[in-house]
């Protein structure tokens, strides 16, 4: 995983969780993250708002089940 889309990650957990992600947390959101905002990201790069907001969303839905791993 590049550093910008490990800081995109990280970025965006902190701000729903409160705490930085573990490894295995953030391999999970990378592994999940939907293949149209991985493909936003190759074209726009991983610090653009629009991937940010997409990151931050899918985040956001899906944190019970990040936390459950």
């Amino acid at each position: 995983m590049d550093q910008d889309r490990a800081n995109q990650i990280n970025d965006c957990f902190v701000d729903i969780v409160g705490r930085r992600p573990r490894m295995d947390e953030r391999d999970f959101i990378n592994e999940h993250l939907p293949r149209e905002t991985k493909l936003e990201a190759e074209e726009w790069g991983w610090s653009d708002t629009e991937v940010g907001i997409k990151v931050f969303k899918w985040i956001k839905d899906n944190k019970e089940l990040v936390l459950s791993k």
